[in-house]
């Protein structure tokens, strides 16, 4: 049976409302989030940009003057990545863990400070200093986006609301598809600010139809991925389990030559330019590269490549290029979500067409609240000034005290407020409908006792 027109505006209508602001959240910061890099550039531009000052120095050399540097503020500390430069420009970048990401409970969690990298100029081997990983302006965009800034439960909640963005979308489509045949579909009325708001809504929507469909499905995919691999028992196509041949102590002070294995990786995978250099500590006598091939439209650092730390003899090798359907649909997610794969003009376009999804949540606002004028105390558009602002005061709110405070405690805080707001506007909705149930309920009384008199 054929759903009516007025049941799919109703759906439509009723999930856009409950859901838009979060929708509206996700653009904005999504759009934020395709700059995250640059914008982390201009923020912290000493350590991440250097002078070409003649030839680089070796990584033997430069990656000696990081680890001493490391020894002298934390000397149980090991690096875990070093983050190869991707231009000239870039400097040299260590990545290092500090007790355990998982603490014995929520508390321990939020207060770890367990991430910092540290920086070296490759031309001259200067120090150039270290940072927070977790106070940095790149994790927040990233974490405001993919988890709403909530570590514990914002990541599956960005997903859920991805799926709810689609069906909003399709519905959308369902409701107005019928203008792409009409000659006036780009036609907009300026009689009064509903009927405006109206035409670019419908115009706006079908227009980024495909583009938002795509960001829907991508970003439900990205933000339940933990569950789906769980529940389908999906592993990370590119992981690789090297046994353990040696001690861990062993492991960590063995000598590695890591100009002669970025050499031999080169040989080996001509294709991919190395990106990150991994060697292992738990004994398995290993240095991997990962990196990417120019011109794939894949998640950055999916080639793999993992030498023998001892012969730099090839232990395990993943070329996209040469796997299947399914691996290949595994990683194209991350970078067509984010439009990484086509440099500036394409993260431009991203960032146009991604506001679009804000743009339809803002107006789908303004015109639901517009059809029930009548049952408001003030006018329609001050709610959508309300609701606006309010996501510009969070963000803000969020950015000034994750530079003082951090990732952990900043979420801590800001979970339980969100949570016992959404709590208490559950509440307050349920608590709305009995009454008006109640007072519908009198009324059907009194106009029986009237008939029956």
């Amino acid at each position: 049976m054929a759903i009516s027109n007025k049941t799919l505006w109703k759906i439509h209508s009723w999930l856009g409302l409950y859901t838009g602001i979060f929708i509206a959240f996700l653009s904005i910061t999504g759009a934020a989030a395709v700059f995250k890099e640059e914008i982390d550039t201009l923020a912290d531009r000493r350590l991440l940009k250097v002078e070409v000052t003649g030839e680089r120095k070796p990584y033997n050399e430069l990656i000696a003057i990081l680890q001493a540097e490391i020894r002298k503020s934390q000397p149980e500390a090991s690096i875990s990545s070093i983050e190869l430069p991707r231009t000239e420009t870039d400097a040299i970048m260590a990545h290092v863990f500090v007790g355990s990401e998982n603490g014995a409970n929520i508390i321990d969690k939020a207060f770890a400070n367990n991430a910092r990298q540290y920086f070296v100029n490759p031309y001259t081997g200067q120090f150039l200093g270290s940072r927070d990983y977790y106070k940095t302006v790149s994790f927040f965009i990233r974490n405001l986006h993919v988890r709403f800034y909530d570590n514990y439960w914002g990541r599956p909640a960005a997903g859920i609301f991805g799926i709810a963005f689609f069906i909003v979308t399709v519905l959308g489509f369902l409701i107005y598809g019928k203008f792409l045949k009409q000659a006036a579909f780009t036609a907009i009325r300026t009689k009064n600010l509903r009927q405006l708001f109206a035409d670019w809504h419908k115009m706006i929507g079908v227009l980024s139809l495909f583009f938002n469909l795509m960001i829907a499905v991508t970003g439900a995919w990205i933000g339940m991925q933990s569950y789906y691999m769980k529940w389908l028992d999906i592993k990370n196509p590119n992981r690789y389990e090297a046994k353990k041949i040696i001690t861990p102590e062993a492991d960590v002070v063995q000598t590695v030559d890591y100009d002669a294995a970025l050499k031999r990786a080169t040989q080996v995978f001509p294709e991919m330019i190395p990106a990150v250099l991994n060697f292992s500590a738990k004994g398995e006598n290993t240095i991997s590269f990962r990196g990417n091939i120019p011109g794939q439209v894949y998640e950055r650092n999916t080639q793999v490549l993992v030498l023998d730390k001892t012969t730099l003899e090839t232990r395990f090798q993943y070329d996209i290029r040469q796997q299947k359907a399914t691996d290949k649909l595994f990683y194209v997610q991350e970078a067509l979500h984010f439009g990484d794969f086509a440099g500036l003009p394409m993260k431009i376009l991203y960032v146009l067409l991604g506001l679009t999804s804000g743009f339809l949540s803002i107006t789908g606002y303004y015109i639901y609240l517009n059809r029930q004028q009548s049952k408001l105390a003030r006018p329609a558009k001050y709610f959508v000034v309300l609701y606006t602002s309010a996501i510009g005061l969070v963000i803000v709110l969020l950015f000034i005290s994750h530079l003082l405070f951090g990732s952990g405690p900043t979420s801590l805080v800001y979970t339980g407020l969100l949570y016992l707001f959404l709590a208490c506007v559950g509440i307050w909705f349920v608590a709305e409908k009995l009454k008006m149930k109640k007072i519908k309920s009198n009324g059907r009384k009194e106009k029986n006792e009237k008939v029956r008199a």
